[in-house]
């Protein structure tokens, strides 16, 4: 548990949690679930992909933007 109003523990927090989804792909896991990234695990797309792969979907990601 933690104060997200004290920037210190919300930081704390958020390292750690890190910290905890890196350990998941070292061990062969992911970084999510069934709910996609969202912008708190955005950064940590280069622990599971490389830059080619992360072109690659963003690629498919406008080409399927391109038509909303």
């Amino acid at each position: 548990m933690f104060d997200g109003n004290k920037k210190e523990e919300l930081k704390k927090t958020e390292e750690f949690g890190a910290e905890i989804l890196k350990m998941c792909v070292r061990f062969g896991g992911a970084l999510t679930g069934e709910h996609g990234v969202g912008i708190e695990k955005r950064e940590l797309m280069c622990e599971m992909f490389n830059d080619n792969d992360i072109q690659q979907q963003l690629r498919l990601k406008n080409l399927l933007n391109k038509n909303c």
